[in-house]
């Protein structure tokens, strides 16, 4: 029969999820939890009108920045994504925008930001549930369902305008002027623990969503709300990621 859910076991799932990115050198432990929201929204993506873009930024190379995204996506889908450059000019990002959707893709990454990133081709997509785009060799306009898990890393990149309000930024800093030469790594093969882990991760978000939407209370609600950034263009995914996601952190750290 099926468990009834529960506050302990959402906050052990909560557990494990961390767990996986303990060796990553975090700005804070607000940064390593929404390393769990990028889980989340890779979890339920399907599920969502829209989500934010999930942009990872560190201070230097080699800190393990594509690796972080590759882990969150290995262990919702058992594989890694494929990593593209940003196009810089509006007119091939459009086309790689195209191509996302015609492709009905679950996750893209683009890799390795420099400068800036933003612009409203890029700004529409992330805030469209469908997005309208012409088939190669064709003269008609089709449009199609945008449910991408959309990704980004960069070394001290700024995300432009509107765009900022359209991303989630996880912060990555390290002391270390080499740290691709760190050791002693809690997981060697972190992609190969996280492929393993994929029926893990789904139960642990099912768990945590569980409790969350059963077992919270009016004021631990009230409390989100009152705490929260708000996120216009976001509603359903703030409801459905963002507010378990604090609820959950803050029963583990006493915080939202």
């Amino acid at each position: 029969c099926e468990r009834p859910p529960s506050r302990d076991r959402a906050l052990v799932s909560y557990v494990q999820l961390t767990d996986l990115y303990m060796d990553f050198p975090w700005r804070s432990e607000a940064h390593r939890a929404l390393a769990v929201g990028a889980t989340m929204t890779a979890v339920m993506r399907r599920a969502l009108d829209v989500a934010p873009l999930w942009f990872v930024s560190a201070n230097n190379k080699g800190v393990g920045k594509t690796k972080l995204l590759s882990a969150v996506l290995a262990s919702v889908y058992g594989e890694t994504p494929p990593l593209s450059a940003l196009p810089e000019r509006s007119e091939e990002l459009k086309k790689t925008l195209d191509s996302i959707v015609a492709s009905n893709i679950d996750y893209y990454v683009f890799d390795n930001v420099n400068g800036k990133m933003g612009g409203a081709e890029l700004d529409g997509f992330i805030t469209s549930a469908r997005h309208q785009y012409r088939p190669l060799g064709s003269s008609q306009v089709r449009a199609g369902v945008q449910c991408t898990f959309l990704g980004a890393t960069g070394n001290n990149a700024t995300i432009n305008g509107d765009t900022d309000r359209r991303a989630i930024i996880m912060r990555l800093v390290t002391p270390l002027e080499n740290p691709e030469m760190r050791t002693g790594f809690r997981y060697r093969d972190l992609i190969g623990t996280a492929r393993e882990r994929v029926t893990q991760t789904w139960i642990a978000v099912i768990e945590i969503l569980r409790a969350y939407f059963e077992l919270s209370t009016a004021e631990e609600r009230r409390q989100i709300t009152r705490d929260a950034r708000q996120l216009g263009s976001f509603e359903q995914w703030c409801d459905s990621v963002r507010d378990p996601l604090m609820w959950i952190a803050s029963l583990v750290h006493g915080e939202t």
